[in-house]
């Protein structure tokens, strides 16, 4: 899709600006009333020339200073309401765009969130959404306020010599056609530093995140040089934008002083009085429209930077998510039974590749505790990605008790299984807050007792605050088997009947291992239950073993079984 100007303001206005009309309309009111206090000054300025400076009149003495101060207040009050109401609305699109990409994100596949990084989507939410705000407020405020004073100036000086609309014309005429190509350099230029504050937040994120990693290969100097770059590369594209931004301000200034002097040479040719005045009132006037003038330059330089962000924006917005709750009948667990049929998979989704799954065909037994053993890299993980619905296979089928999952409700789905992985991210909350996270509501005692289904509740207490201890960002607080045994607990408290667990044992010590076991002997009980290990020391008591290699089943049995008929699963024992 072709993201064209118009296309992107009607759609602004049709999505997010229409609903908060009724703000702009009360705004642009107090705009028009501080608009129009403008060609009121200038009424004042020629009465102070004719009648007090020509005439010295008593009356108007005393009646022009009042003037004065109402119009002061007026002008005041209108600018104060119109910023604000304006502010308002723009902040409150800035809310409403914020929550709709937001939730579109947080909603869409995993393979979105592959082809982009966390940091880009950061960068879309906060910065891009920001430059749209600046358009829709700041820019706005001055756009309207500073329009409709031009066009009071401009009706005024018409009024008092129409003579002066011909240079008012000839200066509008000659700065028109630079704007325009300003504004279209400015918003190529505008997309790019956008993109590259995408990618700085993306270097930050990483470098903060794998400080650990860094400092453990003594990596900060090839960490400063990568951030540094692109900082680099932010302020030569910044200083390009503000050049180019930049070249309206001395035009502006300059063509300004040329109508200006051509106002006082035409007009200091006359005698009359009344022209005299007239020189003045055009002078403070043609000075008045300085402002508003570059003011709408500015206007322009931001409308292309909010414009370039809008694009950004409905990028992300127009990428339908594929796997989607789709209001189909909810999962139904009788036993729970998962099948797979025929299955074929692979992550790019293009037309060719290698397969991560090759036509895979076996059965997780209802309520049985089945285990997947393979090297690394052979489709274990993946098929856990496939039964959660994570990704669709490109060819065959999944079914849960001879329902197919692609025709279920996606979320009555995931409320029927719990996970636990071996990459265990915990918020930067409470320990209860985490382990509760996978069923809010639940009281403090069911929390605890998930815990100590876990093995987690006797170190939990031993931290001052207990349940109530924060674990700093993913958990930097905890250890590596602390965290996985709070992903357990995670994972107990939820109660489903059926349990994924992917190298769920992976950071625990011998000795946690053996009361996981224990605790996971209880768990299991009626449940189907996968488990995906390198250890085989963790699913030796499984009632079925699947051995994967290269995506395909190639040996399946009980751990004496296949310790007697395949070669391969010998060799992974031996490991």
């Amino acid at each position: 899709m072709k993201y064209t100007s118009p296309y992107l303001i009607k759609r602004l206005f049709r999505e997010y600006t229409r609903p908060r009309l009724k703000t702009i309309f009360g705004a642009m009111v107090f705009m028009i009333i501080f608009a129009l206090s403008k060609p009121v000054q200038l009424s004042i300025i020629n009465d102070v020339y004719l009648k007090i400076v020509n005439h010295q009149s008593l009356h108007y003495t005393t009646l022009l200073p009042i003037k004065i101060v109402i119009l002061a207040i007026v002008t005041g009050i209108a600018g104060y309401f119109s910023t604000v109401l304006m502010s308002k609305a723009g902040y409150g699109i800035v809310n409403d765009m914020q929550k709709d990409l937001f939730k579109h994100i947080v909603n869409s596949d995993l393979e979105l969130h592959h082809q982009k990084t966390s940091g880009d989507f950061t960068s879309r939410i906060i910065n891009d959404i920001t430059a749209i705000r600046a358009a829709v407020t700041d820019v706005m405020v001055v756009t309207f306020r500073q329009g409709f004073a031009i066009i009071g100036v401009l009706a005024y000086m018409v009024y008092r010599d129409w003579h002066t609309l011909l240079v008012a014309l000839l200066f509008f005429a000659v700065v028109i056609y630079p704007v325009s190509r300003v504004a279209r350099r400015l918003r190529k230029l505008a997309k790019i530093g956008q993109e590259q504050n995408a990618s700085l937040t993306t270097l930050l994120a990483e470098s903060f995140k794998g400080i650990r990693v860094v400092k453990a290969y003594n990596g900060e100097g090839f960490e400063e040089e990568r951030v540094n770059n692109m900082i680099d590369k932010t302020l030569r594209n910044k200083i390009k934008s503000i050049r180019v931004s930049n070249i309206n301000n001395p035009m502006f200034t300059i063509l300004t002083g040329i109508a200006a002097a051509i106002v006082v040479w035409y007009l200091g040719h006359t005698s009359d009085e009344d022209k005299r005045a007239a020189i003045v009132t055009i002078m403070v006037g043609m000075m008045t429209l300085i402002k508003p003038v570059k003011s709408l330059s500015g206007f322009s330089n931001a409308l292309q930077t909010a414009l370039a962000a809008a694009e950004r924006y409905f990028t992300v917005i127009d990428t339908p998510p594929k796997i989607t709750s789709n209001n189909g009948p909810k999962l139904e667990i009788k036993g729970g039974e998962v099948k797979f049929e025929n299955v074929s998979f692979r992550y790019d989704n293009a037309e060719t590749g290698n397969d991560m799954l090759k036509k895979l065909n076996f059965t997780i037994p209802a309520g049985k505790k089945t285990a997947l053993v393979g090297h690394s890299g052979s489709g274990k993980s993946t098929v856990i990605n496939l039964i959660l619905r994570f990704f669709d296979p490109q060819q065959g089928s999944i079914s849960i008790d001879g329902q197919d999952i692609k025709s279920v409700d996606v979320r009555s789905l995931r409320d029927k299984i719990s996970l636990v992985t071996q990459d265990v991210f915990l918020f930067d909350d409470t320990i209860a807050t985490n382990i509760s996270y996978s069923s809010p509501g639940k009281t403090t005692i069911e929390i605890e007792n998930a815990a100590k289904v876990a093995s987690a509740d006797d170190f939990i207490k031993k931290f001052p605050e207990g349940y109530q201890s924060r674990v700093g960002e993913n958990g930097l607080r905890l250890s590596g088997g602390q965290k996985q045994r709070i992903s357990i607990a995670r994972a107990v408290l939820r109660d489903t009947p059926i349990l994924l667990l992917d190298e769920a044992t992976s950071s625990l010590d011998r000795v946690a291992e053996t009361e996981f076991h224990d605790a996971l002997d209880k768990l299991v009980e009626g449940r189907t239950t996968l488990i995906v290990a390198h250890r085989l020391s963790t699913i030796i008591n499984a009632d079925l073993i699947y051995l994967i290699d290269q995506g395909e089943i190639i040996a399946s049995g009980t751990h004496e079984e296949l310790l007697k008929t395949s070669a391969n699963y010998q060799k992974l024992f031996n490991l």
